[in-house]
């Protein structure tokens, strides 16, 4: 035995190689048109997506800029603000069907009676006042609250 290769065993080998090489190529333009339809794809879902998120956007500042002209009067001291007459001034200046939470209130007070509130009033004290409107029958509540989401209230029609 030789360590020599004769020429019909190196013909075969490279016949090997170009068939594998072959098939190589053929794969990856088989995975190329697959890749490029997926890319496709992909572009298409990024572009409704991007859509989505500026429509939402939009939307959302739009109730962020939603701040009411209120009296400022008769809501009590800086260190005993009257909490449930701001959450009712509030609700009743929303406009019927859109949903709120108790956090967007909370910021509204905190945005529309700043110079007046010693410290910005809490979340959970919105919420028990929320909770009693519902309860009142003045909103309606949308979606129950969890430990881990808030819940959601509408003011009903006019």
């Amino acid at each position: 035995m030789s360590a020599m290769h004769t020429v019909a065993d190196l013909l075969a080998e490279l016949a090997r190689q170009v068939e594998t090489y072959r098939q190589q190529a053929a794969d990856h333009a088989r995975q190329e048109a697959y890749h490029r339809e997926q890319h496709q794809l992909a572009r298409a879902a990024l572009e409704k997506a991007e859509q989505r998120l500026t429509v939402l956007r939009e939307a959302t500042e739009s109730l962020e800029r939603f701040t009411p002209e209120l009296d400022l009067t008769d809501y009590g001291s800086a260190s005993q603000p009257k909490v449930a007459r701001m959450v009712r001034k509030l609700v009743q200046a929303r406009p019927a069907g859109v949903p709120f939470g108790p956090k967007a209130i909370a910021d509204e007070i905190n945005r529309a009676f700043e110079g007046q509130l010693r410290r910005p009033v809490d979340v959970r004290h919105v919420s028990i006042v929320l909770q009693r409107l519902s309860e009142g029958k003045v909103i309606a509540l949308v979606r129950v609250g969890r430990p881990h989401r808030e819940a959601v209230y509408m003011r009903q029609g006019a």
